[in-house]
């Protein structure tokens, strides 16, 4: 209920702060304690949206010292007031008139029950769907009943709004599909886990054999033809709120389901883990990429490093050829014998040919070491692009989608050459050098430069995959344009924001003036901030240097406090919160929560000190 939050003081003044008339109306009620009393309910009535509980009187303790305050009387009187039920009520009924407050009748029971129902079908849980009944009623005038009442109503109405789900759900199955949904609870013989287990099993340490798998468990879940159905009409929330209780459940648990409600979490589920796994999958890629270039890089420095005797001795040679010519005693007919005096023709000669080989592209670019690794990316590659697809922002590149559509067909046909209208345009211009000329393509080059842009591309936002949560279309994030437009007025209306964007400029700078007007009004009371030649400057209070007679008094209170105060370990801390809280049993999956063992609790109470002190499980 709302009486158990704790109330601001910034709500209270918005809606407790009474008016002219309020005060005239308080004024009336003869005696100071029924004076009190009636602002206190009158209070209560539009801060909670129901009445105090009368026997004995609900008592708010911030709301009361605020209404004290507002009415100029003592808070203490309270307790006169509340000796006499009879007042208490005529107060109420008298309250509830003048603020146009109805009861909670059939027909008003009948608006929330609608009301949660709607609710139901896009929020899941409890204490969200009475919030929002509570604010239902209030926002209606209606007073807020009982808590059970109230608990009640929501409980029945989800269940209600689940099972026009469930027969929803039902009704749109193709034929075929529950046999295909049971089969993944169901473990093969040879096999110790079901095929629900093996699609919520992690992807694992990047790889091309990761990979390949994931693409593998979009297969599993093509197959079962459940991705076909279109689940727009129910909310997302609610299919997320589904698919989360199949992930936490085993397969016994989700067999022991009724059909309906069975087929549901399972639809919510497949469809889920596909666009999880297509992100798992992207994501996968991006690190294979990425650390393909990370280790051509490290060959590349490495070969840089062996290589820096040589470079050396190159040097030594270039240097002492440069003295030769520009000194001015040798003859230039004895340049040539006198270069050779110093380095022998063999030396310089291989000289010659490690500066050749540096100097030629094939080895001091990254991507030269990265394309030696083409075969390790054929591993994944085709498997990858067989199963993304890739579509373009406004800011994205054509030639790329078309570039990977040739990959796409070098794939499929198994020729190796590749065609001649090759777009070009979709590769970038530092790595158009190594793919060659449009007569002359190197494929090697051509298909790593793809590669590489493709997750260029693709984290710049560029690019989305459909399917994907985190690579999605960027517009998939808001709202669709026809229902923007009809939440658009109201959404600035409370919000008190001009709807026109032509406006919004001169609103903002209008604020932001006025602000600094009253700010710079108050400057000269404000003792908090001065505006100086530096800048603004906050003051401080001075601190008081305690005498030695105080340090040492606050010295023996810091022992006392030391010695007071009970030691415990930290493993009896967390234990003891859970036996008051129950923790432990969100660390395990729901079929165990009534089995849990004094060893279970303990594993997960290492498991937490573990992480929680970076030591680690191991």
């Amino acid at each position: 209920m709302l009486y158990t939050v704790h109330y601001p003081r910034e709500i209270m003044v918005d809606r407790v702060v009474f008016n002219a008339h309020d005060q005239n109306l308080i004024a009336l009620c003869r005696g100071v304690h029924n004076r009190l009393g009636f602002a206190y309910q009158m209070g209560f009535v539009r801060l909670t949206g129901r009445f105090p509980a009368q026997q004995p009187l609900e008592i708010l303790d911030d709301l009361l010292a605020f209404i004290a305050h507002e009415v100029d009387l003592d808070a203490a009187l309270i307790k006169e007031y509340a000796q006499r039920q009879a007042t208490v009520s005529a107060h109420q009924e008298q309250i509830r008139l003048y603020l146009g407050f109805r009861p909670f009748g059939p027909t008003e029971q009948d608006d929330l029950r609608q009301f949660i129902l709607n609710e139901a079908a896009r929020v899941e849980h409890l204490s969200a769907l009475k919030a929002q009944a509570e604010v239902f009623l209030y926002q209606h005038h209606i007073l807020i009943p009982a808590a059970s009442t109230l608990h009640r109503l929501v409980i029945e109405q989800r269940e209600r709004a689940r099972q026009r789900v469930y027969t929803q759900m039902i009704a749109r199955l193709p034929t075929g599909l529950p046999a295909r949904l049971d089969a993944l609870l169901e473990s093969p013989t040879d096999q110790t886990l079901s095929p629900l287990q093996t699609l919520k099993a992690p992807p694992g340490a990047p790889s091309p054999r990761a990979l390949l798998k994931l693409t593998d468990k979009l297969d599993e879940m093509a197959q079962t033809d459940c991705l076909t159905l279109d689940l727009s009409w129910l909310n997302n929330n609610l299919q997320k709120t589904l698919a989360q209780y199949a992930w936490q459940s085993s397969a016994y648990r989700l067999r022991q389901l009724q059909a309906p409600q069975r087929y549901t979490v399972l639809v919510c589920f497949l469809h889920d883990a596909y666009h999880d796994t297509i992100d798992q999958l992207i994501d996968m890629y991006n690190k294979l990429v990425t650390g393909t270039y990370r280790r051509a890089q490290n060959e590349l420095d490495d070969t840089v490093k062996r290589r820096r005797m040589p470079y050396h001795a190159a040097l030594q040679s270039f240097y002492l050829m440069g003295q030769t010519l520009f000194d001015e005693s040798i003859p230039h007919e004895a340049i040539r014998a006198t270069v050779f005096d110093h380095i022998s023709p063999q030396s310089l000669q291989d000289q010659l040919q490690q500066a050749h080989q540096w100097l030629s592209r094939d080895s001091h670019h990254v991507f030269s070491w990265v394309m030696k690794r083409y075969g390790y990316w054929r591993q994944f590659a085709p498997r990858l692009l067989d199963h993304l697809t890739f579509n373009l922002e406004p800011t994205g590149s054509p030639a790329l989608l078309e570039a990977l559509e040739v990959l796409r067909d070098l794939n499929a046909t198994g020729r190796r050459k590749l065609p001649e209208a090759l777009p070009l345009s979709g590769v970038p211009k530092r790595l158009r050098a190594f793919v060659g000329s449009v007569d002359a393509p190197n494929r090697r080059a051509y298909e790593c430069a793809v590669l590489t842009t493709l997750r260029d591309e693709i984290q710049r936002g560029n690019v989305w995959v459909s399917g994907s949560k985190r690579f999605g279309q960027l517009d998939a994030f808001f709202l669709p344009q026809d229902e923007w437009e009809a939440k658009r007025d109201d959404f600035f209306h409370r919000a008190g924001l001009p709807a026109d964007p032509v406006q919004a400029g001169a609103y903002l700078q209008g604020r932001l003036a006025s602000t600094y007007d009253g700010f710079l009004h108050t400057l000269p009371a404000n003792a908090y901030v001065t505006v100086e030649e530096q800048g603004w400057r906050l003051s401080t209070d001075p601190a008081d240097e305690p005498s030695p007679e105080q340090e040492a008094a606050i010295a023996k209170m810091h022992s006392w406090l030391r010695d007071k105060v009970d030691t415990i370990r930290l493993p009896d801390l967390l234990i003891a919160v859970d036996n008051i809280v129950d923790w432990s049993r969100h660390f395990m999956t729901p079929n165990r929560w009534e089995m849990r063992s004094a060893d279970d609790v303990c594993q997960v109470v290492a498991t937490v000190m573990a992480y929680g002190c970076n030591i680690g499980p191991e």
